[in-house]
C-alpha cells in the first residue's frame, strides 16, 4: 500500500511539474509576441482568431473554453471543469504549441481539447 501511495504522489508531482513547465512557456510566448497582460493563464477561455493574441491569431474567430464541457458537444451534458484539469488542458495546449513548427491552426489545437473534455466528462460521471 505504501508503494502505491508513493507512486501516486510521484505521479501528482510529475503532473504539477509538467503544468509549471508549460505555464512558464506560456509566459515566455507572451513576452516573445509582446503580448504580456493581454492573455491570462487562468482565464476561463482564450480567444482564437482575429481577436486572439500572440500565437492565437488566425482568420477564423473562435475560442478555447477551458472551464466547462458544453452541452453542444454531441452526447455530453454541460459540466464545469475543475481548475486542476483546466491547468492540465492548458499545459497540453502549450505543449502542442511548442512542438508544432510555425503557428498551429485553431482546429489542430481544438481537437485534443475536445477529447480531453470527453475524458473529463466520463471520469466525473463514472467516479463522481
Amino acid at each position: 500500500m505504501t508503494t502505491q501511495i508513493t507512486i501516486r504522489n510521484k505521479q501528482a508531482d510529475n503532473l504539477l511539474i509538467y503544468i509549471e513547465k508549460y505555464k512558464a512557456k506560456f509566459e515566455e510566448r507572451l513576452v516573445a509576441y509582446n503580448a504580456v497582460g493581454q492573455l491570462e493563464w487562468n482565464a476561463g477561455s482564450w480567444r482564437f482568431g482575429e481577436k486572439g493574441v500572440a500565437w492565437l491569431k488566425e482568420t477564423k474567430d473562435r475560442g478555447f473554453k477551458w472551464d466547462e464541457v458544453s452541452s453542444r458537444i454531441k452526447g455530453l451534458s454541460q459540466m464545469n471543469i475543475s481548475s486542476e484539469f483546466q491547468d492540465f488542458m492548458r499545459a497540453y495546449h502549450m505543449h502542442l504549441v511548442c512542438i508544432i513548427g510555425g503557428l498551429p491552426s485553431g482546429s489542430t489545437l481544438d481537437k485534443p481539447l475536445q477529447v480531453m473534455k470527453r475524458w473529463y466528462w466520463d471520469m466525473v460521471n463514472k467516479t463522481g
